[in-house]
């Protein structure tokens, strides 16, 4: 019957509307579903980064290297170098590669390239004070039987301190620099280094390193700075040890690098940068 027809008519021209409607409500499931699972995945990767950096530390601190350099560089390889945290997975990278043991398996070049790189891409942050620092430290600390070349670490230390004044990096760089000023018993260097510490208790009364440049003003009254002698050679070594006219008899005599391992121990070594 027409009734019939048209029944049908009306049926099969709904069939699309229905079909767009239902469409519709699909690519919105489905759209939903696809950013649920993409915060989901950001969050997942956000967690796995700072799991990544924490492990790589934890590494470190085990003596495991090798792990703790793949920690770093798969953080490193994950996120843009505008994120804090590749900054923080090159300087854990560096340093690895910078104090690793045993000594042959340090790359220093290498670290001094990431130390850099942490510089050009964040010249003022707070890893980058650590970085020239630990770039200052590794031309200090030499192998056993070398010598440093003082001029440069004295000048490295100037450098780190003069661009960050008022960070923990900065201030140790302070603080080493003057235990390296001291060692050297240069009669000028000895009496500027005990004003500089003490304008820096001054300029600085809350400094963690408060208590070190006290040590090393009580250090200089100790060993006797307000008398210098620039001299040297088995001469000098008798002359102390028998005392001669002009220069009374001493109790004790030790070697630069003793001295040095003196202010290591007193200072301890820099902290790993937060």
């Amino acid at each position: 019957s027409y009734s019939d027809l048209d029944g049908d008519r009306k049926s099969v021209q709904s069939r699309p509307r229905e079909s767009r409607s239902t469409m519709k409500k699909s690519a919105v499931v489905l759209l939903v579903a696809v950013l649920t699972v993409t915060a989901c995945s950001r969050r997942v990767v956000e967690r796995s980064v700072d799991e990544l950096l924490s492990e790589g530390w934890n590494r470190y601190r085990m003596g495991e290297y090798v792990q703790a350099i793949e920690a770093f560089t798969a953080v490193i390889e994950t996120l843009p170098e505008s994120d804090p945290r590749h900054l923080a997975g090159l300087y854990g990278l560096a340093t690895t590669w910078n104090l690793r043991m045993p000594v042959g398996d340090q790359d220093k070049k290498e670290a001094a390239r990431l130390y850099d790189r942490v510089l050009d891409l964040a010249p003022e942050s707070d890893l980058a004070g650590w970085s020239l620092l630990a770039k200052a430290r590794m031309l200090h600390l030499v192998p056993v039987g070398q010598e440093p070349d003082y001029e440069a670490v004295r000048a490295a230390y100037a450098d780190t301190y003069r661009r960050f004044p008022d960070s923990h990096p900065g201030q140790e760089a302070f603080i080493y620099l003057q235990a390296s000023r001291i060692v050297g018993w240069q009669p000028d260097e000895a009496r500027a280094t005990m004003a500089e510490l003490k304008a820096f208790i001054e300029e600085h009364p809350s400094s963690d390193l408060l208590g070190s440049a006290y040590g090393l003003l009580a250090t200089c009254h100790e060993l006797g700075v307000k008398e210098v002698y620039r001299m040297g050679g088995a001469q000098a070594v008798a002359a102390m040890a028998y005392g001669v006219e002009g220069i009374e008899k001493v109790d004790i005599i030790v070697r630069r690098d003793d001295a040095q391992r003196t202010f290591n121990i007193t200072l301890g070594e820099p902290r790993r940068a937060p």
